[in-house]
């Protein structure tokens, strides 16, 4: 499956149909980051934040645009900044200065650093 966003939706397109746009929407905020997990169909997603929103602004989402978890709320305050697909992990970095590593299959937090 291909991801893109635009105008802060996620689309997703299936390349065996030529790019076919097969779904189209957002979740909750508009989608500023969508990379794919290698060995999957599935994406993970983060949407921008506002002031006093919920804290775990970052999802998986499946090919048919159906979320399939949301990630543990991030540490101490504010939301989730910044989320990436590092080799066999997944990064994501908070308001509060923390990065969390996330795991695949739940979207819990199984590790946590404090780098601001």
């Amino acid at each position: 499956m291909e991801y893109s966003i635009a105008d802060g939706a996620l689309e997703i397109r299936e390349p065996e149909r030529s790019g076919t746009l097969t779904w189209r929407g957002s979740f909750e905020g508009e989608v500023f980051r969508a990379a794919p997990l290698p060995g999957t169909d599935d994406c993970i997603v983060i949407v921008e934040y506002q002031q006093g929103d919920v804290h775990n602004n970052v999802f998986r989402v499946g090919p048919d645009g159906e979320i399939v978890w949301r990630a543990e709320s991030a540490p101490e305050y504010g939301a989730y900044t910044d989320v990436k697909v590092e080799g066999d992990h997944i990064s994501a970095y908070s308001w509060s200065g923390y990065r969390v590593t996330l795991d695949w299959a739940r979207g819990t937090i199984i590790d946590k650093l404090f780098v601001k």
